[in-house]
């Protein structure tokens, strides 16, 4: 006859494998996947059925469920395109969140005394009398709100078919420590209180066991996020060092085409009377891009603003730019060419989605008063415009490559000492930036 721990380790291994499953999902899939899926489900219940049960202590316990643990890795490394690490990293945060709603299920039973002899682990010999309507309840509600509340934590900062980074192996392994120290305690003291109950003892240990998994949970949840915060800087390093080597290109164009067109002017004089009016007048206007150069005493706002009022041109959109007398040289060359580029291309992007006409106006003003530089942008929206951490989201679902230019627009205020709030109000979306003159550049 088989026993409880024979049973309960297949209870075990369906608790892990929901769990693994709700945090590998989103992870990059190799080819043949359902195929792949179903035999690692098929060797995985196999291997724990046929998992011996030589002896029964904690021990012996532990090593059965870590073996049986390691053995899901394998087979999670079979199904996904993922290194090691990122496999043992969903696993452990897999295990963590089936072990903390192992520890609050037991809790729960032994706190309002929902059995007679209160919970013992569920895989004793005489663990069968510890069920019934009550447990049933605990037991599918703890181990719900467990699961949904660290796919919450987790899932939504883990994207899908994307590359999952985990830097600190270090702090992955001071994880995966604790966690099996605390599967292997919890494993004594279900054990020991068999022969000797006390709810006071079991109560406090499952407390301190869920702590445990709780600060794996933490170092876990840190790694996901300073990956996340590591990749978006990489990416908006990248669009930095690509908007310095676009300036370069736009101011060489612009001054050829500047020379070129200043150049056709002066040569269509000699042709006036000799051509149709209305050919020279359209001669003129193809040449009228020497005329739309902004000058307002800094070369680099210079492009800019002509580069982007060439494109509002094109689109129909309105560009209008108070930019006299501004002090801005404190500011890089490529950092002033990135911040007002990612300013107006955002503006762009917003008016262009309106259908009235006359509805497509940006405006943008910069000014210096006493030591300190202002710039203000509005332009009209439609839609919604959410905010989260004070920065507007992208409206584009895929976020991976989308809604970085904020956040280097926010960067670069901040690296010069400035502030930036962002807003809406009355179908307007505005932008203001602050910057005291003369601000060094923080390392």
């Amino acid at each position: 006859m088989f026993s409880a721990l024979f049973w309960y380790k297949l209870i075990f291994m369906t608790e892990l494998l929901i769990g693994e499953g709700f945090f590998t999902y989103k992870l990059r899939r190799r080819p043949n996947f359902p195929l792949r899926l179903t035999l690692a489900l098929i060797a995985t219940y196999a291997v724990t059925f046929a998992y011996p049960v030589f002896l029964y202590n904690a021990w012996y316990s532990s090593l059965m469920f870590i073996a049986l643990f390691a053995f899901s890795i394998l087979c999670i490394k079979l199904c996904y395109d993922e290194s090691w690490i990122n496999v043992i990293f969903c696993g452990i945060l897999a295990y963590t969140a089936r072990h903390l709603a192992f520890l609050l299920y037991n809790f729960i039973v032994v706190a309002f005394n929902l059995v007679d002899a209160g919970a013992l682990g569920t895989y004793l010999e005489k663990a069968e009398s510890n069920y019934n309507v009550f447990t049933a309840i605990a037991y599918f509600g703890c181990y719900y709100f467990v699961y949904w509340l660290s796919c919450l934590f987790f899932g939504a900062r883990m994207e899908k078919n994307s590359e999952l980074i985990i830097g600190n192996t270090s702090l992955l392994l001071l994880a995966g420590v604790i966690l099996f120290v605390d599967i292997i305690f919890n494993a004594v003291v279900v054990y020991y209180s068999a022969s000797v109950y006390d709810k006071v003892y079991l109560i406090m240990s499952h407390l301190g066991g869920m702590v445990s998994c709780v600060l794996v949970l933490v170092i876990q949840f840190n790694l996901i996020d300073k990956n996340i915060i590591r990749r978006e800087m990489e990416t908006v390093q990248l669009l930095w060092h690509q908007e310095q080597e676009h300036y370069a290109l736009s101011k060489e164009n612009i001054d050829i085409i500047n020379i070129k067109c200043h150049d056709l002017k002066h040569k269509l004089e000699a042709f006036r009377g000799r051509l149709d009016a209305d050919e020279i007048k359209e001669m003129e206007n193809a040449v009228m891009i020497y005329d739309s150069v902004v000058k307002t005493g800094n070369e680099a706002l210079d492009v800019i603003l002509t580069e982007k009022s060439l494109k509002c041109g094109r689109n129909g959109i309105q560009l209008t730019c108070t930019a006299d007398n501004s002090e801005l040289g404190f500011i890089s060359t490529s950092d002033l060419y990135s911040l007002f580029g990612n300013i107006i291309d955002n503006a762009i992007e917003a008016v262009l989605k309106i259908p009235d006409d006359n509805r497509r106006i940006i405006c943008l003003n910069v000014r210096s008063t006493d030591k300190l530089v202002s710039v203000h942008v509005e332009n009209y929206y439609d839609g919604e415009i959410k905010f989260v951490d004070g920065l507007p989201q992208t409206t584009k679902k895929d976020t991976r490559f989308h809604g970085f230019g904020m956040k280097s627009v926010r960067m670069i205020t901040e690296k010069y000492g400035g502030n930036m709030l962002a807003r809406t109000e009355d179908g307007l979306f505005k932008l203001d930036l602050l910057f005291p003159t003369g601000e060094t550049v923080k390392s």
